[in-house]
């Protein structure tokens, strides 16, 4: 199951917000209304009170469809199974992903039948990732413990192979990096799986 992440939340709150603030400054004003006739008649004080709060009801519902209705209407169509992405959504996603694959993708030369490696062999492993890696950009990626995960480094020892411990020990010295910082680099983008990084 994926991981719920804060910032996504305050993407969303940030998103509504307009539409809150609307509906806050219509309880306010309902509240002072409600409060400011307490010493009108019976009467009076009842009707006040009672439009003040149909009011309210009505700007409650107001403001809740024209948030479902509108930026908030594609995610519930997509969270309820009725919405749907494009077939050009598809595409365009597919050639990005295509794209970022080719470009970030390194090929090696094999000489001498380097490759590949027998159980038992060393290997260098560079780079805190190896060690410490960001497993889904600002955090919605990570998976729970519902999903165990086998690290890179784990994966080359059951593999037979022999990481070099200097490297993977290196450094040593370490920061916990605040939640508000995720997303400003990748490498400092925070998981359940990921709870530091190096200083260096």
């Amino acid at each position: 199951m994926l991981a719920i992440n804060i910032d996504d939340v305050l993407n969303v709150l940030t998103t509504v917000a307009p539409y809150l603030i609307g509906f806050g400054i219509v309880l306010v004003i309902a509240i002072i209304a409600m409060i400011a006739c307490k010493k009108q008649s019976k009467a009076k004080k009842y009707m006040v009170r009672s439009q003040a709060g149909m009011a309210i009801l009505l700007a409650f519902g107001i403001v809740a469809n024209l948030i479902a209705f509108g930026p908030m209407s594609t995610m519930i169509s997509l969270a309820t199974g009725g919405g749907t992405i494009s077939e050009e959504s598809t595409d365009t996603a597919t050639a990005l992903c295509t794209n970022i694959a080719e470009e970030g993708i390194v090929l090696l030369k094999n000489d001498d039948s380097t490759l590949p490696l027998a159980s038992g062999d060393n290997i260098n492993v560079f780079g805190w990732a190896s060690t410490n890696p960001c497993y889904g950009g600002t955090g919605s990626g990570a998976l729970s413990e519902a999903f165990p995960m086998v690290s890179l480094l784990d994966g080359l020892k059951n593999a037979g192979l022999n990481p070099n411990q200097e490297l993977v020990s290196t450094p040593t010295t370490r920061r916990t990096v605040p939640w508000s910082a995720c997303g400003a680099v990748t490498g400092l983008c925070l998981s359940p799986q990921s709870a530091s990084i190096p200083t260096k």
